[in-house]
């Protein structure tokens, strides 16, 4: 696919947020990447991308491959602009009033209950970039070393060959923690003429976490190398790009939208399925679906003048293409507000309105294919395909709960001498299965896998509501519901209730929703 006519003058498209990879031997970890933040900051001449990763891993461990269509200059990226960025932009929620017709009398609980702090959390396009001009570069076993640098948390080097195994090679003699099963990854960039920018936390240096990190290079359009990112990615791994730049931007080639406030799903906790509708809504777009979160002047200094957010989930199976984010002048304009005070109340006097709960399944998006299984005490559980496995992945406010994958991501890192991630699992009614270094779970017949501590397989109940994957118009909120009728999902009490308005409410949203209003 192509950007235009600017291709013909810059460089390919800026990717940024490569591959993990994990080491191999007898210090093997497995590396499970779960989240991405990534700022694009469009300059006059340059792109500089600062990225935030969340994985599962020592940092110690830590090994980052990222392709770069000229070598970048690199420096420690700021915590504090990202989270500044990212509180600034939330998505914030206006809920339903409250419906009084059970209050003794008035209360002041008629207002609007809104949602003011949510916000997602976490993180194929252009031609062939042109191979950096000068040839003063050293070639060591036919990998051509652009640059070598530091920062006070990485040690970086940026390097380019025809063939990504000799790649893997001079990276492993330099003590960069990858594996031989990466050159299929690298080899189509390689391909494309990029350099891969490597980086790794300097020996000196004991982190607690990972740092972010900026780098600044010349491209015609900024683009994310999923195709390299699916080694290590969690199934429904959550990214979140800030495109800051002098016009608004939009994901070229693939289906966009805000969230509908028509279908998001929400309960008597006030908590909505936004980030597990993001995930439906990618599976049945073939991987290429992004949330418009905001579209609109940038609200920090110090950055160009627009800025659009862009949220999206996806698995490694996900990842065949490299999304690529184009000028998009005419895209309407979106403030981080997703009005859903017109749907039916789920609040009364007397706290939830028990027939207006979404199921537990609402939360959840098991996968296509699978079913998901309400067991009627609040938990949802995945019973998936023959060929798949149950996986516990992280959502945005802090909950786990299972999906279902692949039971092998063809890309991935497997350690090589890392132990047997199934010795010490036990997975109930199902077969532990091990998948990329973790220990997963295929559920015998009648059994669905609920993320407890840890997953388990667990045997549907007697009167078990199911719905068709979950996240879906089926499972979400009755909005024609008569105010007292039966249950369907698990309420809260009225003291929490009263917390909850008293408060104002400002919790981070948990998943997406796919439920229809009824007419």
């Amino acid at each position: 696919m192509r950007i235009g006519w600017l291709l013909g003058l810059l460089p390919g498209p800026a990717l940024a947020c490569g591959g993990l990879f994990c080491s191999t031997g007898p210090a093997a970890a497995p590396v499970d990447q779960n989240a991405e933040r990534i700022l694009f900051e469009m300059e006059a001449d340059q792109i500089c991308t600062t990225v935030q990763i969340r994985y599962v891993g020592s940092p110690e461990a830590f090994a980052w491959v990222v392709p770069v269509p000229e070598p970048p200059t690199v420096e420690d990226g700021d915590q504090a602009t990202l989270d500044a960025l990212a509180q600034a932009v939330a998505l914030q929620w206006q809920m339903p009033a409250i419906d009084t017709q059970d209050c003794p009398q008035a209360t002041g609980f008629g207002e609007e209950a809104s949602c003011g702090g949510c916000a997602s959390d976490d993180a194929g396009g252009g031609s062939a970039a042109a191979w950096p001009d000068g040839g003063v570069f050293p070639t060591v076993d036919g990998v051509q070393v652009f640059d070598r640098q530091q920062t006070d948390n990485y040690e970086t080097a940026t390097i380019g060959a025809e063939n990504a195994a000799v790649l893997v090679d001079w990276l492993v003699l330099n003590q960069f923690n990858v594996s031989e099963n990466m050159v299929p990854a690298m080899q189509p960039y390689a391909d494309e003429r990029q350099v891969f920018l490597a980086i790794k936390l300097r020996t000196d240096v004991r982190a607690a976490q990972i740092a972010p990190v900026r780098f600044c290079y010349r491209a015609a359009a900024p683009s994310i190398p999923l195709r390299l990112t699916a080694v290590a990615a969690q199934p429904q791994m959550a990214v979140q790009v800030f495109v800051a730049g002098y016009t608004l931007f939009a994901p070229m080639d693939a289906e966009h939208s805000p969230p509908d406030p028509d279908v998001i799903a929400f309960d008597g906790n006030l908590r909505t399925n936004y980030s597990a509708w993001v995930a439906r809504e990618v599976a049945h777009n073939n991987g290429r679906f992004w949330s418009e979160e905001y579209a609109d002047r940038t609200p920090l200094a110090g950055l160009p003048p627009w800025l659009t957010v862009w949220y999206s989930r996806m698995g490694p199976e996900q990842m065949d293409h490299d999304p690529t984010f184009v000028a998009a002048p005419d895209l309407p304009g979106a403030q981080g507000l997703v009005d859903l005070s017109g749907r039916a109340a789920v609040l009364s006097c007397n706290g939830p309105i028990a027939a207006r709960q979404p199921s537990a399944c609402a939360f959840v998006f098991c996968g296509v294919g699978a079913t998901c299984v309400d067991f009627g005490n609040g938990q949802a559980g995945c019973d998936c395909p023959g060929d798949q496995v149950a996986v516990t992945v992280d959502n945005p406010d802090g909950t786990r709960n299972a999906v279902c994958a692949p039971a092998a991501n063809p890309l991935g890192v497997t350690p090589e001498d890392g132990g047997d991630p199934c010795a010490f699992a036990d997975c109930g009614q199902g077969e532990c299965i091990a998948r990329g270094g973790f220990a997963t779970c295929r559920c015998a017949e009648g059994a669905a896998a609920v993320a407890a501590a840890p997953l388990v397989c667990t045997a549907y109940p007697a009167m078990a509501l199911t719905f068709a994957e979950g996240a879906s118009i089926e499972a979400g909120n009755d909005d024609d519901a008569p105010f007292d009728g039966p249950a369907r999902a698990r309420s809260v009490g009225f003291w929490a209730f009263l917390a909850v308005l008293g408060w104002g409410i400002g919790r981070r949203f948990t998943g997406p929703a796919t439920r229809r209003r009824r007419r």
